[in-house]
Parts: C-alpha cells; structure tokens; sequence
C-alpha cells in the first residue's frame, strides 16, 4: 500500500488499488479497506521507525447477508448459520466496527428497541415520474424501455 513512485505516499481504501499476494487487486470493499487501514498503520511507523514493513493480505472470515427485520444467513470460520443468531452475529460485528463505546450503546439501544416493534413499511409510487418519462420521450422521438 506504499506508493512505488513516491515513497513517503501511502493508500488504502475504496479509491487505492491494492495489490494481492498474485498480483490481482483487492476489491474496493469496506472489509478490505478496514483491515488495510490497521496495516499501513502499522506500516509507516515500521517505516518511521527504520523496521521492515509487512505486506497486506486479506483472507476472508466469512460472508453475512441480511434477509429482513431479524432474519440472515452467515457462513463465519465454516460455520453456517440462518435466522436470528445470524442476524445476531451480523449486527455484533458491525455494532464493534463503530467507533467509541457511547456510539455503540446508543446503537445497540436503538436495535434493541426495534426488535419490539414492527419494520417501517413505506411504498414508493414511481408512476408519476414513469408518465413523465414516457412524454419526455415521445416528444423526443425515441422509445421508452
């Protein structure tokens, strides 16, 4: 994650190209730029410092979906779960990926308080903007798909 051209340059993130062990980059996904992040941290004080810099490789834990209000599917380590102690684990995970513990109370608060209640249901009608786009492309003369 240190620039070949420059250096004193170091990147990780969404927006940084960041090379696997094969050559092949990383995705730009939020698990990679997270664990990125605790590297070149630890990089350029190695580097500061005069010690040997570590390369980044990312292996995977697992793979979490979410499927509703208390319902999800993990797969951690090669144990697979489904329903709610995977939604329990999904939102574990993320709740200790947020900074200071007043902002995780007061996360876990709020979820705690919505398990008691029903999921907010709001219906979004695009048929006024779908009329308005057929018009817009009669009057060009092309077609609506």
């Amino acid at each position: 994650m240190r620039s070949t051209s420059d250096p004193r340059v170091w990147s990780f993130g969404d927006c940084a190209s960041t090379p696997s062990p094969d050559g092949k980059p990383y995705p730009a996904l939020a698990q990679h730029a997270v664990r990125a992040a605790r590297v070149v941290a630890r990089n350029v004080t190695a580097a500061i410092d005069g010690r040997p810099i570590k390369p980044f490789v990312y292996e995977p834990l697992g793979m979490m979906a979410a499927f509703g209000h208390t319902r999800a599917a993990c797969d951690v380590k090669g144990l697979k779960l489904t329903g709610f102690i995977a939604w329990w684990i999904r939102r574990t995970y993320y709740l200790f990926q947020m900074p200071r513990w007043d902002t995780r109370f007061r996360i876990a608060f709020d979820w705690t308080v919505s398990l008691f209640s029903r999921p907010d249901l709001t219906k979004i009608d695009l048929a006024e903007e779908r009329e308005m786009e057929q018009r817009n492309s009669a009057a060009n003369g092309s077609r609506s798909v």
